[in-house]
């Protein structure tokens, strides 16, 4: 555990803690994702929110890409100060 100045002690997010909002299908519904669409997230999370977010999807659909993007920068994450990259496949 860490001190962050002027607020409680924090615990660094967890891989599962990381890894769980990205994997959940539902959280992409109003993309219109297939269930038969491979998805790979990358993203970069920082003090409660995500500063980086690209997704690649097969077979390839940049606008679908794009929203997938868009809703993972929108995640909101438990805050902490330490630097996070994430990359999850489903």
């Amino acid at each position: 555990m860490s001190t962050v100045p002027g607020q409680v002690r924090v615990a660094p997010l967890s891989e599962e803690s990381l890894r769980a909002p990205l994997v959940d299908r539902t959280r992409y519904a109003p993309c219109g994702l297939p269930d038969s669409t491979r998805v790979k997230v990358k993203a970069t999370i920082q003090d409660g929110s995500t500063i980086l977010a690209e997704a690649h999807t097969a077979p390839a659909d940049r606008a679908l890409d794009f929203c997938i993007a868009q809703i993972v920068r929108e995640i909101s994450w438990e805050r902490d100060p330490v630097l996070h990259r994430v990359e999850v496949s489903f």
